[in-house]
């Protein structure tokens, strides 16, 4: 497996949340009477899309810890120590909801998170009232369009990653045709959509796009096998049309099958069920994944190509590579 587009998950939601601290009302009192920047981290953290929260979360914890042993974050010439506070939405809407209320009602007026479209953009309100900021990983673009202020986009978005990998492929691997599968939500759906055009606009031919799956789905080999067979033969819809004008779906076996939004305990489970059924193609995906989790895949994760990764080793500077070290202490890998 090969990590194709690098990402600093080295929070990068913390860093640049610390550059609109300047809003004084955002500075709480710590218990002691020392001044405290209280950040707040919201997202999911159980569950197949687990790694994303805790990313998220881990990487604010250590990135704390080292502004704090180094008296804290300096603002107008007086220092804050960073205070760090966890929520987990579950990937459920009204668990962000209720989340992000806690977190605001407590002091905190920057958020790290939530992980997906649908849990970002249903905390848009208590953002602009509470006058507050969040760093989203999340890639629906109406998130980040004007006249929407409040939300930051914290790592490389499906649209800009999935045309970089696809012209690669083309070039390099002589991948001529993609079909994309995509899990039952609006997040995944908007990457498979974002994915297809840019696939046509790559010159790439799709085989198909229909085919999703229910969230909490364990058996994919009826899903793979549907997307082998060309998923749905009725007429292409929005993007082939608008692009290619082509009515119909094509026959064959794809070189590359994207895994559109695809949860990092979930793509193991797709990977073998594709291998399983004889597809000895390549897959990738737009979404973060875990090592941990493809480690479980062992050979069907050949070929595997996925966003992630903070950094190659040989362009980690000093401070990258003790934030490494630290982050393997704090969180254990």
């Amino acid at each position: 497996m090969s990590k194709f587009v690098t990402r600093r998950q080295s929070l990068i939601g913390l860093a640049t949340a610390s550059t609109f601290l300047s809003r004084r009302h955002a500075l709480a009192q710590a218990a002691g009477g020392e001044a405290g920047l209280k950040i707040g981290v919201l997202g999911v953290m159980r569950g197949p899309a687990a790694s994303w929260g805790l990313v998220n979360k881990y990487c604010a914890e250590v990135t704390a810890q080292m502004y704090n042993e180094q008296g804290g974050v300096e603002v107008a010439g007086k220092r804050y120590k960073i205070e760090i506070a966890t929520v987990d939405d579950q990937l459920e809407p009204e668990r962000a909801v209720a989340g992000a209320e806690q977190l605001l009602r407590d002091g905190a007026h920057y958020i790290i998170g939530p992980n997906i479209d649908t849990t970002a953009a249903v905390i848009v309100p208590l953002l602009r009232s509470g006058n507050a900021v969040n760093v989203a990983y999340a890639f629906g673009r109406y998130l980040y369009t004007p006249p929407q202020r409040n939300s930051v986009l914290g790592m490389v978005a499906s649209y800009q990653a999935g045309p970089i990998v696809y012209s690669y492929l083309r070039d390099k691997k002589d991948v001529k045709a993609v079909s994309f599968v995509a899990r039952n939500e609006a997040d995944s759906l908007n990457q498979r959509d974002e994915g297809e055009e840019g696939a046509w606009r790559t010159g790439l031919t799709v085989i198909s796009s229909s085919v999703t799956y229910a969230p909490g789905t364990t058996d994919f080999r009826p899903v793979m096998a549907a997307v082998l067979r060309g998923g749905d033969r009725g007429v292409l819809t929005g993007v082939a049309g608008q692009l290619g004008g082509r009515a119909q779906p094509v026959g064959g076996t794809p070189d590359l099958v994207v895994l559109s939004g695809a949860a990092p305990a979930d793509t193991p489970l797709m990977l073998l069920a594709l291998r399983d059924l004889g597809y000895r193609g390549l897959v990738s995906t737009e979404t973060g994944q875990d090592a941990r989790y493809l480690r479980q895949a062992g050979k069907a994760a050949d070929g595997f190509i996925s966003v992630g990764g903070a950094s190659p080793p040989e362009t980690r500077s000093s401070y990258m590579q003790e934030f490494v070290r630290r982050y393997v202490a704090h969180a254990g890998e």
